[in-house]
């Protein structure tokens, strides 16, 4: 509270202390007649001072006060503007010659916040590529007004953003607090250098930082076997066999089997079942592929197994077979056709590589 004497020439001083943007702060000073007569009073606004009057308002503007009486005059303020100020404002007093002066000084200031994140910010360590990972830190509203925030990560691809944050706007109520996920996609072998900024809407565009720090690697795959022996095969006729993908990596891994070739077709058509997965760190799957020949002979066409995002090239299988159509011969009897059969077949099992028995090579 603030007593002036109307007939004062002295200025009387009020310190406003930090207030708010776009909050209503209010305040009473008293204006008191130590004189002999009763005196009336009225605020002059000047031309210098009318931005002042878009911020400043008072009640009552103007009246009357007795003998040995005061008057309450409150005050308001409500800013737009940040940053300090200091407004004089004159009140004209019937028959003084001397005016009475109010003087306000403060500074009008934004939200005040705090994060609890220290200078190394949010590390996602190593991440592997192509796998979500979330991350989060606390935004605090330290004061008694509502904050507005937005975040942004600058220089993320909108498309295809590797970093997302939810929720990347709201309202903090006072001495509220708010946790903010930030997912990690990565999309890129590399080292990752980023920062969330903090918007405060109508007060001002980064106005705190939050480091991202993070490294994408992709995971080495190995097969087994590297070559894939069918042996003979009927023409037409599938048969399958099994590869095994390993992942001795740090990260976890995505796998995928690209087409066959087209040209490869001509000789042999194979299929890879699972096409595509993932393997945690040292993990292995199987991948049954099913091969069908097309063209009699030895057959070599290959497979690959692409870890996804790598920049290496992918690991390989040689698929190889031995391609035959039927045997067809006479026999007086269904005994011993039947007979000479069985014996032909335990034969070749155990004397004869069918590689080498049937002529030529079709590989590609």
């Amino acid at each position: 509270m603030i007593r002036r004497p109307p007939r004062s020439t002295q200025g009387v001083s009020s310190a406003a202390s930090d207030v708010y943007k776009r909050q209503v702060h209010q305040y009473e000073v008293e204006l008191v007649n130590r004189g002999e007569i009763e005196c009336a009073f009225a605020r002059r606004e000047t031309e210098s001072d009318a931005d002042s009057g878009r911020v400043f308002s008072f009640e009552p503007n103007a009246g009357a006060i007795g003998v040995g009486q005061s008057r309450t005059i409150t005050v308001t303020l409500c800013s737009e503007t940040l940053g300090a100020f200091d407004e004089t404002f004159e009140f004209a007093v019937e028959g003084s010659e001397r005016n009475a002066f109010l003087d306000f000084r403060g500074r009008v200031v934004g939200p005040k916040f705090a994060t609890d994140v220290d200078a190394s910010g949010v590390d996602f360590g190593i991440a592997a590529l192509g796998f979500r990972q979330t991350k989060s830190f606390t935004l605090r509203n330290t004061c008694e007004i509502p904050m507005r925030f937005a975040l942004r990560v600058p220089g993320v691809d909108v498309a295809k953003p590797e970093f997302s944050l939810l929720p990347s706007a709201g309202t903090i109520l006072p001495f509220g607090s708010q946790t903010i996920e930030v997912e990690f996609v990565p999309s890129v072998e590399k080292r990752y250098v980023e920062q969330v900024l903090l918007d405060v809407p109508g007060v001002g565009d980064a106005m705190a930082r939050v480091p991202i720090r993070a490294e994408s690697r992709v995971a080495d795959l190995t097969l087994s076997p590297r070559t894939l022996a069918f042996g003979e095969v009927f023409l037409e006729h599938e048969e399958r066999r099994v590869v095994t993908v390993t992942n001795r990596s740090r990260v976890p891994a995505k796998f995928s089997v690209p087409a066959q070739d087209a040209l490869t077709t001509q000789l042999a058509s194979w299929t890879a079942t699972p096409d595509s997965g993932t393997l945690a760190v040292n993990a292995s799957t199987e991948i049954v592929v099913t091969l069908r020949a097309h063209h009699l002979g030895i057959i070599r066409v290959p497979l690959s197994v692409v870890s996804v995002g790598s920049k290496k090239p992918p690991s390989a299988v040689a698929i190889e077979a031995a391609a035959r159509g039927p045997l067809v011969r006479f026999f007086q009897t269904l005994e011993s056709a039947m007979d000479e059969t069985g014996a032909s077949h335990s034969s070749a099992s155990e004397h004869r590589d069918p590689l080498d028995s049937l002529p030529g090579d079709v590989s590609t």
